[in-house]
C-alpha cells in the first residue's frame, strides 16, 4: 500500500513538471538565466521521478535494475545540486550587480559542469569503492538504487545535508542583503519575483529534505509518510511557485487568442477604390504577421 501511495504521488507530480518546462519552452521572454536554472531543475526532477516510477517495477539483481539504480542516484543528486545552484544564483544577484543582468553562456556552462560533474563524481566513487569493499557496483541487488544503508548515508544524505546548510546560508545572506541595502525596491520586476519565489522555495524544500533526513533516524514510519508527501510532490510546489501567477496566465491567454485569430477568415473587400485595396492588403499582411 505504501509503494502504491508513493507511486501515485510521483505520477501526479510529473504533469506539473512537464507543464512548467513546456511553458518555459513556448515563451522565450521567460528564459532568463534564473529561469534556465529552473528549467534544468525541472528536467532533472522529472527524470528522477520518472526513473523512480519505472525502477519500482523492475526485477532486482539484474543488469537493467543496476543501470536504473545508477541513473536514479545520479538524477536525484542532480536535483539536489541544481537546487543549490538556484539558491547560489539568487544570492549572487544581490551580492554582485553584474550577475543580475548576466546571460553569459559561460555562467550556465559552469553551473552545468558543477551539477553534473559532482553528481557523476559521487556515482563513480560509489562504484569504485563498492567494487573494492563489496565486490559489486553498489546498485541493484536489493532495490534499483543503492544497496547499502551506509552508501545511502554517505553518497546521498551527506551531500544533501551539506547542500541544505549551504542553501540556508545563501538564503540568510540574501535576506540580510535585502534588508540592509533595500535592493528589493530597485530590482526589476522579474528579479523581484524570482527573489520572493526563491526565498519561499528554498525554505520549503529545505524543510522537505530535512524531514526526509530525519525519517532515516527517528520515528521512521510517520516521518516516512510525511517525507513522501512533501518530497515526491515537489513538482506541484515548483509549478505553483513559478507558474501560478498573472504573467503566465496572460502569456497563455495571449497565445490562444493569437492562434484563434489566425484561423478567422478575412472579410473580402468588394470596393475597387485604390484606398480600399490598400486597406485590404494591409489587413492581410497584419493577419500574416
Amino acid at each position: 500500500m505504501f509503494s502504491i501511495f508513493q507511486l501515485t504521488i510521483l505520477v501526479v507530480s510529473l504533469l506539473p513538471l512537464f507543464l512548467t518546462f513546456l511553458t518555459y519552452c513556448i515563451f522565450p521572454v521567460l528564459r532568463t538565466l534564473p529561469a534556465q536554472n529552473n528549467m534544468a531543475l525541472v528536467v532533472c526532477l522529472f527524470l528522477a521521478q520518472l526513473l523512480l516510477v519505472i525502477g519500482s517495477y523492475l526485477t532486482t539483481d539484474t543488469i537493467i535494475c543496476k543501470i536504473f539504480g545508477v541513473l536514479i542516484h545520479y538524477s536525484w543528486l542532480c536535483v539536489v545540486f541544481w537546487m543549490n545552484v538556484c539558491s547560489f544564483h539568487m544570492f549572487s544577484v544581490f551580492r554582485a550587480p553584474k550577475a543580475r543582468s548576466s546571460r553569459s553562456p559561460k555562467r550556465m556552462i559552469k553551473y552545468v559542469l558543477y551539477t553534473n560533474g559532482l553528481s557523476l563524481l559521487i556515482v563513480v566513487m560509489v562504484i569504485a569503492l563498492s567494487l573494492v569493499f563489496y565486490g559489486t557496483i553498489g546498485y541493484g541487488r536489493r532495490q534499483c538504487y543503492l544497496d547499502k544503508t551506509l552508501l545511502v548515508g554517505v553518497a546521498f544524505i551527506l551531500p544533501l545535508s551539506l547542500v541544505i546548510v549551504c542553501n540556508l546560508i545563501f538564503l540568510s545572506l540574501t535576506i540580510f542583503s535585502i534588508n540592509k541595502t533595500s535592493k528589493m525596491a530597485s530590482l526589476a520586476g522579474k528579479d523581484r519575483h524570482h527573489a520572493k519565489v526563491y526565498i519561499k522555495l528554498s525554505t520549503v524544500t529545505g524543510i522537505f529534505w530535512t524531514v526526509d533526513i530525519l525519517s532515516n533516524f527517528f520515528w521512521r514510519d510517520p516521518l516516512r509518510i510525511i517525507s513522501t508527501i512533501l518530497n515526491y510532490s515537489q513538482g506541484i510546489f515548483i509549478f505553483l511557485s513559478f507558474m501560478a501567477n498573472r504573467l503566465i496566465v496572460k502569456l497563455w491567454l495571449g497565445l490562444f487568442i493569437k492562434e484563434t485569430h489566425k484561423y478567422v477568415p478575412a472579410t473580402p473587400n468588394v470596393s475597387n477604390s485604390p484606398k480600399s485595396v490598400t486597406t485590404t492588403q494591409l489587413s492581410c499582411d497584419d493577419n500574416k504577421n
